[in-house]
């Protein structure tokens, strides 16, 4: 099961790098509330989202510690963690240039900034629980834009995409 977790990286007797991983229920709320989903359905999605879906929530590291490779070694890291406790699918949410290349470089798929990242959740039968979401992130306050990994070959619980304006 996956559960909030703050994962570090030490240096010296200090905390140089950090990030938390926890399940990706707020995609789900989300998910929910505007697809208008409701009952056993969103309850399904709900658990699809809280056993099988990782969301990692910003990496930071030291200033004078970047550019070593310890953000890399922390996603790797939560990649691990989170398929060791059943993530079929981890998200992140990169808000500049180079968060997105750290989750390119692990290999991330990354929604450009005018994309938006489609989600289908699926029932044990293999059915849809909601109708067709897509979900693009504001860019009010910055830079923002979707990144997602699915772990292993298939994932029984999602269907991931892009869509592009283009």
């Amino acid at each position: 099961m996956i559960r909030p977790t703050y994962i570090g990286i030490w240096g010296q007797d200090r905390l140089i790098g950090a990030a938390l991983i926890q399940p990706a229920l707020c995609v789900a709320e989300t998910l929910i509330y505007r697809t208008g989903t409701s009952g056993v359905h969103a309850a399904q999605i709900r658990e699809a989202f809280a056993e099988h879906a990782a969301i990692i929530e910003g990496i930071a590291v030291v200033r004078k510690h970047r550019r070593e490779g310890f953000g890399s070694q922390i996603k790797a890291f939560c990649d691990s963690w989170a398929a060791d406790h059943g993530a079929e699918l981890i998200l992140s949410i990169p808000t500049n240039e180079g968060a997105r290349l750290l989750n390119e470089k692990a290999g991330y798929t990354v929604v450009p900034p005018d994309g938006y990242l489609t989600i289908k959740v699926f029932d044990a039968q293999e059915q849809p629980l909601h109708i067709p979401y897509a979900d693009r992130r504001t860019q009010d306050r910055g830079t923002s834009m979707w990144a997602y990994k699915l772990v292993g070959q298939r994932t029984q619980h999602f269907e991931i995409g892009v869509l592009t304006a283009s």
